[in-house]
């Protein structure tokens, strides 16, 4: 049997992403928009994890493409445990959003076997 891969890679990736429309959103909080001077300092704060999710690009689409079932299971956790956006409406669907994506790929998956 051949060893998985895990997802230590693709948890770091989607927790930047999360940890980004997390300081997005912050931002517009206040006026409901975002100056240019905000979005270079959340450029600025998420430029370390951009720079991580770019050089492990390539590890990131291998754990995806060797997920199993209990692994996007784990990864929706992660995601319902992480993802804490102020406007609940906008987390649900992002919550459902990616669930829906975990199961339209396990869907996939399922049908491509022989």
């Amino acid at each position: 049997m051949e060893e998985k891969l895990g997802i230590e890679n693709l948890s770091t990736a989607i927790i930047a992403v999360i940890n980004l429309a997390e300081r997005i959103e912050n931002k517009f909080e206040d006026d409901g928009k975002i100056s240019l001077t905000e979005a270079l300092g959340v450029g600025a704060a998420s430029f370390g994890d951009v720079v991580r999710v770019v050089k492990s690009g390539s590890k990131i689409k291998d754990e995806f493409n060797d997920l199993d079932s209990e692994e996007k299971l784990d990864l929706f956790a992660l995601i319902q445990s992480e993802l804490d956006l102020n406007n609940d409406k906008i987390e649900n669907i992002v919550e459902k959003a990616i669930e829906f994506l975990l199961m339209i790929d396990t869907l996939i998956t399922s049908l491509s076997e022989k």
